[in-house]
Parts: C-alpha cells; sequence; structure tokens
C-alpha cells in the first residue's frame, strides 16, 4: 500500500514487545486526559471556587455535567461513524486540540451560565471524537487473544487521570486560582496528551494483521491489505443483543455512577469526617477501581465476559446491599471496595462486548450507540440520587433503586448469547465464491 510503513518499523521479530502494547500505553496517557476526567471529574474541585467567584449554587453549577454528558451521548455515534469512515486517529488528533483550546478557554470564562454551559456543549461535541470509542476501536484492531487486557490496562487511565487530575487542579487553583487551573488543564491536554497520541497512536498497519489468532481481520483479493470483519451497523441493530448492550450501559451507568458520584456525601452523612471520605475511601474506590479494570479484562480473556461481567456487578450490587441493610462503619468498607469493583469495569465491558458481538467493521458507531446509552445513565444517574435524597432526606431509596437496577442488568447479561465467529464466516464466503456449487439439471 502506498505510504504504508515497513513491517519490521512495527515489529522486529527479533523483539519481543508486540507494538500493540505500545497502542495500549499512549491509549492509556490519551484516556487519563480525556473528556471525562478532564472536564467532567474535575468539576467537582471548581465546585466551590466558582460559586465564591459567581455566586453560583451546587446546583447550576453541576446541571453542566449534564449537559456535556447527553450533549456526548449525542455526539458519540456521529464520532463512531466518523472514525470507521475515516480511520481513528484522524479522528483523535483535532477532536484533542479542540478539547484543550475549550478547557482553557474557561480562564476567560464570566459570569453568565450560559456561556459555561455553552463551553460545557462544545466539550461534548468536540471531545467526542477522542474519547472511549476511538481508543477502544485502535485497540480492538490491534488484540485478539489479549484484547481484555489491554482494554483494561488502557481504560485504567481514566481512573487514574481522574484522581491525579483532581489533585493537580486542586493544587493550582490552592496556588494561582480556578482560572489559572483550567489554563493549567487545557495545557496537560495540548503539550502531554496531543502529543502522546499523535506520535505513537496509528491504525492497524496493512501489511500485519493483529496479535496471531485474530479472528477480527482478514486478507482481501490476495493482496497483504487487511479489512475488517463483522456486522454493519444496520444488520447489528437488527440484532436483539444490540438493544441489550445499549440498555446494559444504560443500567450500568445510572446505578453505578449515581453512587459513586454520591459516595463522599453518602460517607460524611455516617458521621466519617470529609477528610478521610475524600482521602482513605476515595483511595480505597481508585484502587480496587484499577483492579478492576485490569482483573476484567484478564478474565475476559479467560472465560465468557457477560458471566464474569455479571458476577462483577453482582459484588458492587452486594455492596450497596450492606450499606443499606446496616448503619454501622464496616459495611462503608465492603460498598466503597466492591462498587470499584463494578465502576471500574464498566466501560471494558461495553467495548470488549461490542467488538466481540458484533466485530469491527462498524465498531465506531455500534459502540457510540451503546456508550451513548452510558452517557443518558451518567447524565439521570447523579441527578436522580440527589433529587431521590432532597425528597426522602435519605439514600436508602435511591440505593434501593440502584441495586434493583443492578439485579435488572445482570438478567440481560445472563441472557446474552454466544460470541459469533465472523471468520468462519468469511471462510465460508470466500469458500462460496472460489467454489461455487455446481447447478443440478
Amino acid at each position: 500500500m502506498p505510504g504504508a510503513r515497513p513491517v519490521a518499523e512495527w515489529h522486529d521479530p527479533s523483539r519481543r514487545i508486540f507494538y500493540g502494547w505500545g497502542i495500549v500505553g499512549a491509549s492509556f496517557f490519551g484516556l487519563a486526559l480525556s473528556q471525562s476526567p478532564i472536564a467532567f471529574i474535575t468539576l467537582s474541585v471548581f465546585m466551590k471556587p466558582l460559586g465564591q467567584a459567581f455566586g453560583w449554587g451546587r446546583g447550576p453549577v453541576s446541571l453542566a455535567l449534564s449537559v456535556g454528558a447527553l450533549t456526548l451521548a449525542l455526539a458519540t455515534p456521529m464520532a463512531g461513524l466518523l472514525v470507521d469512515r475515516f480511520g481513528a486517529r484522524r479522528i483523535m488528533v483535532p477532536s484533542i486540540v479542540g478539547l484543550g483550546l475549550l478547557m482553557s478557554s474557561l480562564y476567560f470564562l464570566s459570569g453568565s451560565l450560559v456561556h459555561f454551559y455553552a463551553i460545557y456543549f462544545l466539550i461534548g461535541v468536540i471531545g467526542s471524537g477522542a474519547n472511549n470509542v476511538t481508543f477502544m476501536r485502535v485497540i480492538s484492531a490491534w488484540f485478539d487473544r489479549n484484547r481484555g487486557l489491554a482494554l483494561g490496562i488502557a481504560s485504567s487511565g481514566v481512573t487514574v487521570g481522574s484522581a491525579a487530575l483532581a489533585y493537580f487542579a486542586q493544587r493550582l487553583i490552592d496556588g494561582f486560582g480556578w482560572r489559572v487551573a483550567y489554563l493549567g488543564l487545557g495545557a496537560l491536554v495540548l503539550f502531554v496528551g496531543l502529543p502522546v497520541v499523535a506520535i505513537f497512536i496509528r491504525e492497524r498497519p496493512p501489511e500485519m494483521g493483529p496479535e496471531k489468532g485474530s479472528a477480527t481481520w482478514r486478507p482481501e483479493g490476495g493482496t497483504s491489505i487487511r479489512t475488517p470483519l463483522g456486522m454493519t451497523t444496520v444488520d447489528a441493530l437488527r440484532e436483539p443483543t444490540s438493544w441489550g448492550m445499549i440498555l446494559i450501559g444504560f443500567l450500568v451507568a445510572v446505578s453505578l455512577n449515581g453512587a459513586e458520584i454520591h459516595m463522599i456525601p453518602l460517607l460524611t452523612d455516617r458521621g466519617i469526617s470529609p477528610d478521610t471520605a475524600t482521602g482513605l475511601f476515595a483511595l480505597i474506590l481508585g484502587v480496587f477501581s484499577t483492579i478492576g479494570r485490569l482483573g476484567t479484562g484478564w478474565l475476559f480473556d479467560r472465560f465468557f465476559a457477560p458471566r464474569v461481567a455479571l458476577v462483577v456487578f453482582l459484588l458492587s450490587g452486594v455492596g450497596l446491599t450492606c450499606v443499606l441493610v446496616s448503619n454501622a462503619l464496616w459495611p462503608c468498607f465492603i460498598m466503597v471496595t466492591l462498587l470499584g469493583l463494578g465502576a471500574g469495569s464498566e466501560s471494558d465491558v461495553l467495548g470488549y462486548l461490542t467488538g466481540r458481538y458484533f466485530g469491527l467493521k462498524a465498531f465506531g458507531q455500534i459502540y457510540g450507540l451503546v456508550f451513548a446509552g452510558f452517557m443518558v445513565g451518567t447524565a439521570i444517574g447523579p441527578y436522580l440520587f440527589g433529587l431521590l435524597f432532597d425528597l426522602s432526606h435519605s439514600y436508602r431509596v435511591p440505593l434501593a433503586i440502584s441495586i434493583g437496577l443492578i439485579l435488572a442488568m445482570c438478567a440481560v447479561l445472563a441472557m446474552l448469547p454466544k460470541f459469533p465467529d465472523f471468520a468462519a464466516g468469511a471462510e465460508n464466503e470466500t469458500r462460496d465464491a472460489e467454489f461455487p456449487p455446481v447447478p443440478v439439471n
């Protein structure tokens, strides 16, 4: 293929390190500085400074997250379509540039909430090109046998980035003020995230297949060019599995994200000090979120992934149940630990299952639809938790609803069918083309 890089440049047989692991490392940094950690998670750090500067309440400030999440839900399927058509890297790079500039532009934020919401609206649109959809599309193309582990390592960047960026932003706010903090976050995107992605992220090289044993790519026409296997978006939407995946994304976001966002006030309501809640318990949540991503990814490569996901999410439900039935301190440790396992593995589950059930032919757009369901749930879950708390003055009702939604999600996971074999289907098509049936007179 003209302009293609030599095979040796991607994989030197004398080396034992597959270049795909470099893709995983770059994706880790890209996701650590992506839309969710840089704009959504850090919003909690800016709530008080913005309130002091403009007199905004926490509710109106939090609404920016809902604006960004709902916008992302609408923009992600289109971003996935563009990724399938033009390639992930061509969409990633301008998206990262736009995200960095938008975060930096918050330095000039006026006292208008409309201005604030408009920035988060644009972050939802422009940042959608450098989010889970694009990075998981690239990793799924490079890996087959170790895809679960690769996705788990890369998506751990979201967990690490969320913790590190919140700390970084707080230090800048303490030292220089919230406007400079926004400049600092934008600079990280432009001068760290952008170079790493631009230099190291590459599409599937046409001279090579993915990992040995992959069933997602095949040579066409006897040439070295490889094309992805799988369903078209239209074919996928005719399958009940696709709608089950969208429902799973929605349910996991409402149930787990709602509980995760309200974890700190839930703990402080139980008499735990704010320092302990934001220190010790937040650390436990972060550690077990990372373990959840890596552990479920490793298990996906060895066992039937829907069953693994079912067990992990049931454990999160057990954690929430412990807090629901007891007011003691020990259930809080169990809840944070098990909630971390589930909340850490949700994006891995959705990305992995999308690739396995529908292949890579239209992965971007199909996963974009699944991720849209997840983002709608992200917009609804925290708000629903807060609304029900305001009405009942207790977290018992939202906790009970979350547990019920987790059970419903596990029922959907239990009904998912076995993975299709796209390679076998492609071989049958090739064999039929080479040896057409002889008509019988």
